[in-house]
């Protein structure tokens, strides 16, 4: 599959990328800074349960701290953001195929329990869903007019 042109921060890839990105570095720097002894980056814990289970055996571990979301939400963060950044074009059998691997990954997981190269399948299974989904989400992030650069911006070009 061949990406597209790297997304300019003024496009509407860029800036899609960066959103994607945010949570992605909170998320890896929650665990260092409670780690280092801030207790306020338990925020992010917080901000993240909504969106995920958080729990520590589903969750990679930085400095002794589980993350703030588990290693299938990381993959997906990670999946998206990529997909964005290389603006890789939608195919809809990538979609289908992200959904069966995802469905695939619960499946050998059940069955292997707790066997160390279940986190990498969780991931990838995130990451896969993440791609597939990145190329539809900008689509309608165009329509969107919080993505839309500002006028000077256009004219300083």
């Amino acid at each position: 599959m061949t990406a597209g042109p790297r997304a300019s921060p003024f496009t509407t890839h860029g800036r899609l990328a960066a959103a994607a990105a945010a949570p992605l570095l909170l998320a890896v720097a929650a665990p260092l800074a409670l780690a280092a002894g801030r207790a306020e980056a338990a925020a992010v814990y917080w901000a993240f349960a909504p969106f995920c289970h958080q729990q520590a055996e589903r969750s990679w571990v930085l400095a002794g701290v589980p993350m703030p979301i588990c290693v299938r939400c990381l993959g997906f963060y990670v999946g998206i953001t990529v997909a964005f950044a290389r603006r890789i074009p939608f195919r809809r059998r990538q979609l289908v195929l992200a959904a069966a691997w995802f469905g695939l990954s619960w499946t050998a997981e059940s069955a292997a329990g707790p066997a160390p190269w279940v986190h990498l399948l969780r991931f990838a299974a995130g990451a896969s869903l993440g791609t597939a989904l990145a190329a539809p989400l900008a689509g309608a992030a165009r329509t969107w007019s919080v993505f839309e650069p500002p006028q000077s911006v256009l004219e300083s070009k």
